[in-house]
Formats: C-alpha cells, structure tokens, sequence
C-alpha cells in the first residue's frame, strides 16, 4: 500500500506487483466523506473492471452513491466500456 497526501487531497493506494492498481481511497480536507475505487483485470492484464463508491465507510458499508463500468477486449486489444449509470 502507498499513501500520498497533497493537502487538500489524501490518496491510499494498492496496486499488485506487476503495478496495476487494485484499489485507492481519496478523501479531501475538510469533508468526511471518502471516495472509493476498486480495479480488476483479466489473464493478459487489462482493465476488466472499474467501480467507484462514494461514502461506503462513512455509512457501515452502505455507499451512497456508485458507478462501475466493465471492459471487453477482442482479440487484437481493442477496448469497449459499458458504464452502469450513478446510483
């Protein structure tokens, strides 16, 4: 895990050890809310998954907002996004 503090942004993040990140946690000064996301990828290591919770920890594990979006690949890599709309 690294952490880095900018002031009025604070970042926690974990990446794997091939350096793809897995998850980061932002909070901003001055609010109580943080700001989740989470990554996930496939055998070849491209993006599968992104989804992103806004007060989940705040709120004991209930978020009050989300989104995610899921990524496909053919077979020469090129990329399409589904996004699922705020919640």
């Amino acid at each position: 895990m690294s952490h880095l503090g900018f002031g009025i942004l604070d970042f926690s993040r974990i990446t794997e050890n091939n350096g793809s990140l897995r998850s980061q946690n932002i909070t901003f000064a001055g609010l109580t809310t943080a700001y989740d996301q989470t990554y996930t990828y496939d055998d070849l290591n491209r993006i599968k998954s992104a989804e992103a919770k806004v007060g989940a920890a705040e709120s004991g594990g209930r978020c009050l907002q989300s989104a995610s979006q899921t990524f496909t690949h053919d077979a020469i890599s090129v990329c399409s996004r589904t996004e699922t709309a705020i919640t």
